[in-house]
């Protein structure tokens, strides 16, 4: 049993590192999407969205985890995936009633996008489109 929790203990540290260093990496990126993306919207003639949150949820909140499992993933999922995979991935006991006003509220702050039944990153809903599930 102490192999395995020398190898998690291990492994999360070589892990956390680099997935934080990529994170610092990506935020430039989504910045100048988001921009790109609004400068776009303007010329065509659509109305800007609703106020941005200037900074991403906490990693360790129930929005900071529903936004970590969308980014693994990389395609919309629905409420019911995103439960799963918080619980699986961070072993977590979250019912979809407390998960769903999360969703919401990150929906309202533009950090995700609800079409139908699934819930995506802004920038996932066009490749997805191209892409089976």
């Amino acid at each position: 049993m102490g192999e395995v929790r020398n190898f998690i203990a291990g492994r999360l540290a070589e892990l956390e590192p680099r997935a934080a260093q990529l994170e610092a990496e990506l935020a430039p990126l989504r910045a100048e999407i988001a921009d790109l993306k609004k400068a776009h919207a303007v010329l065509e003639g659509k109305p800007p969205r609703g106020p941005r949150r200037t900074c991403a949820p906490e990693p360790d909140t129930i929005q900071g985890q529903a936004l970590a499992v969308l980014r693994e993933v990389q395609r919309p999922l629905t409420a019911a995936e995103i439960l799963s995979r918080i619980h699986v991935r961070f072993a977590r006991d979250l019912t979809r009633e407390g998960l769903a006003p999360q969703l919401s509220r990150l929906r309202r702050d533009g950090h995700l996008e609800h079409r139908g039944t699934e819930y995506a990153l802004p920038a996932d809903l066009a490749a997805s489109k191209d892409q089976p599930r």
